[in-house]
């Protein structure tokens, strides 16, 4: 196990089903235990968030009783269990509602400008992760409705967080990644 020759054989095999029979049995064991590893990290990580955000716009016990709940549904038990992208677009949704909250209280220009971030690498992950730009948006418009200090138009601010959205999306795309910017426009 483990012996380099076993993949470079691997190259010249064109078709995806006779590389998926090709490959080592331990291969697809370990990557199929870390995936899912992966997404129990991730999951777990999320329920952290959700009893943070609970914390920060209720109290602990909201925060304890949204936990509970998160962790012992159906749906984040079986995102827990699966390997796929569901877990880390869960995760950078629960942190994007957080920074949006605190956003919300403070008026900190840098957590607007992290949630953007974290948005723009959830849109990378998965393209319904674009719903932090609503999420963000939201947070944007409380912010500066209830505070009559604040413009209501702060392009810098906007235009500040559209900018590191699309970065961090675009990084975060694979295929861009590896194909190159055509791959948006093909």
């Amino acid at each position: 196990t483990g012996s380099i020759d076993q993949f470079t054989g691997l190259a010249a095999i064109t078709s995806r089903w006779e590389l998926w029979q090709a490959a080592p049995a331990w291969f697809w064991t370990w990557s199929i235990l870390f995936s899912r590893l992966w997404s129990v990290l991730f999951v777990v990580a999320t329920v952290y968030v959700v009893y943070r955000t609970c914390v920060e716009a209720y109290d602990r016990v909201a925060g304890r009783y949204a936990a509970i709940l998160l962790s012992l549904s159906l749906g984040s038990i079986e995102v827990a269990h699966e390997a796929g992208e569901d877990a880390p677009l869960l995760f950078l949704t629960a942190v994007i509602i957080y920074l949006s909250i605190r956003y919300v209280r403070s008026g900190n220009r840098q957590l607007f400008f992290i949630g953007c971030a974290v948005g723009g690498l959830a849109t990378a992950f998965k393209f319904s992760g674009g719903i932090a730009a609503v999420l963000l948006g939201s947070a944007y418009l409380v912010r500066t409705v209830s505070n009559s200090d604040e413009r209501l138009v702060d392009i810098r601010l906007l235009a500040g967080g559209l900018v590191i959205a699309f970065a961090l999306f675009y990084v975060g795309f694979a295929a861009v990644v590896f194909g190159g910017p055509g791959v948006l426009y093909d």
